[in-house]
């Protein structure tokens, strides 16, 4: 901030105000400044050990978390990292933990080498374009044709791996310290559309990934995200209208669009789950069900009152409902009243909370995250279970949510095969479903 001098100073004209500038800090308080980093600059090599919980949560490239993971290990001398997930499905999801926690591959990699390591420990597919009459000119009585190529990771990665891994890692599963668990048991779902609901849903497909395909034609992507929501979400919720629009010169310009069918009507997956439920109320045991929609595209008002309907207690927990670290408290709660379902989106209980009221989960809907569904799905499977372990995977037949459930499988059997685990059935069958 910016004043001015007021004292009185006698000049050869008399006396005046000095008028000169005085300069203050613009501070309010205490200036902040990053605690990790400041442990790294002042305490290097300080501190004999770091934990590190949940490690898989730092992988990201640009995150604050990371970048203070990495700060606080610049600080210690050892580190332990623990994880139930170190593994995402694709090789770059190691990279970044590995860089900062790891000195060998910090000297092999720059920062920003994640393709680099991904050719050398994942799979890449190099995909050519090779338009028809894309030519360009090439001297004075010649062509020569463009070619357009593109690098995608797979799902997978390269057994070269193991070597950074084997001097400095430990796989421990539930069953090697607990002798007493019981059963587990992956259910993939698949349910058929309404033939209605599938006419609507395959015109609404067709006509949008013709659309997208024009955009990306032309160098455009603005398509892809609408695309993919969509189309998830449409089978789910055939009684919503989706409409699908593009922008051309401040223009918006429908491109597709699938008509709201009866609300009245009770769909596949609706009814599947339904029957789920009766089964395990019979069986005295009770469920959590998974759903991705909680916001915009929200479901769980709707599978709430189905299920009221069929004289079940269900609540529904939202990331709102109740602070992080009252969850288990207020799920504890609920079960002493006696409900008999848990409507919840995967995230909010994928960390630190156990379910073992809830033997039996239900991913209504499909989750991308390895890490997230990995975690959700073995909340029930912890020492002090008692009953057998059930995960139903729901999906429509012939929808992109087949498809994405392809992709997740083959991302959790390359999770799995990291640790050592290699399942059979189940994921590891769907897994090689094209």
């Amino acid at each position: 901030k910016k004043f001015k001098c007021t004292a009185k100073v006698k000049g050869r004209r008399g006396e005046h105000e000095c008028g000169a500038a005085l300069w203050c800090a613009d501070n309010e308080g205490p200036r902040r400044y990053p605690l990790a980093e400041y442990i790294k600059r002042r305490y290097r090599k300080a501190f004999d050990l770091l934990v590190i919980d949940e490690v898989h949560e730092y992988k990201a490239k640009g995150s604050a978390q990371g970048y203070a993971a990495a700060s606080l290990a610049g600080a210690s001398k050892r580190i332990l990292a623990l994880t139930g997930t170190v593994f995402g499905g694709y090789s770059t999801s190691l990279f970044h933990l590995l860089y900062r926690f790891s000195q060998t591959i910090k000297n092999d990699f720059k920062h920003n080498d994640d393709m680099r390591f991904a050719s050398r420990y994942g799979i890449l597919e190099r995909v050519t374009q090779t338009p028809k009459d894309d030519f360009k000119e090439e001297g004075t009585t010649s062509k020569r044709r463009a070619f357009q190529t593109r690098v995608i990771e797979k799902p997978g990665v390269s057994p070269a791996i193991i070597t950074e891994l084997l001097d400095k890692t430990v796989f421990l599963r539930l069953s090697d310290v607990s002798e007493a668990l019981p059963p587990y048991q992956d259910l993939i779902e698949v349910c058929k559309m309404e033939p209605e609901q599938k006419e609507v849903y395959e015109t609404f497909s067709r006509k949008l990934k013709d659309a997208l395909n024009d955009e990306l034609r032309k160098g455009g992507k603005r398509l892809l995200g609408a695309y993919l929501q969509s189309l998830l979400s449409y089978p789910d919720t055939p009684w919503k209208k989706e409409s699908i629009y593009k922008v051309d010169e401040d223009r918006r310009i429908l491109v597709a669009e699938a008509r709201a069918l009866s609300e009245d009507e009770i769909y596949p997956k609706e009814k599947r789950l339904i029957e789920i439920c009766r089964e395990n109320k019979a069986m005295e045991r009770k469920l959590a069900v998974y759903v991705a929609h909680t916001e915009r595209r929200d479901i769980t008002g709707r599978l709430k009152t189905l299920l009221e309907r069929e004289g079940l207690r269900v609540v529904v927990l939202k990331s709102d409902t109740v602070a992080p670290e009252k969850r288990e408290d207020w799920i504890k709660d609920r079960v002493k009243e006696g409900i008999d379902v848990l409507i919840c989106h995967p995230k909010i209980v994928a960390t630190g909370l156990d379910l073992l009221d809830f033997p039996t989960l239900v991913f209504y809907q499909t989750e991308w995250s390895v890490y997230v569904l990995r975690q959700a799905s073995r909340r029930s499977w912890r020492i002090g279970q008692k009953k057998p372990v059930r995960v139903h995977y729901f999906i429509y037949e012939e929808t992109i949510q087949e498809r994405a459930l392809t992709l997740v499988a083959k991302k959790t059997k390359a999770s799995l095969a990291v640790e050592g685990e290699f399942v059979e059935g189940g994921w590891s069958a769907f897994a090689h479903e094209e």
